[in-house]
């Protein structure tokens, strides 16, 4: 569990609502990751999504051909607020 007496993370300058913690925070037996509430994702894999500006609209389709479906998937989704639809390739 991460303490919760001190800030243990930074917002990134780069992608909305990704927090940076430092290497030293475990996660391992975090509720939260247990409890699907994050999800742990290296920087790197946010940019795709975030280039790509999927729309947030219900006709919007959007192929993701990006290896297996997963965190990238999860970004795009989520950056299209449940609308649309993402293909698997």
């Amino acid at each position: 569990m991460l303490p919760r007496t001190r800030k243990n993370f930074t917002l990134d300058p780069h992608v909305p609502c990704l927090l940076q913690f430092h290497p030293s925070i475990s996660f391992n037996e975090s509720f939260l990751l247990k409890e699907g509430k994050v999800i742990l994702q290296d920087k790197a894999s946010c940019f795709p999504p975030l280039i790509l500006a999927p729309p947030s609209d219900a006709a919007a389709h959007v192929i993701d051909a990006t290896s297996a479906p997963g965190n990238k998937t999860t970004l795009l989704s989520a950056l299209m607020n449940g609308n649309g639809k993402v293909c698997l390739s």
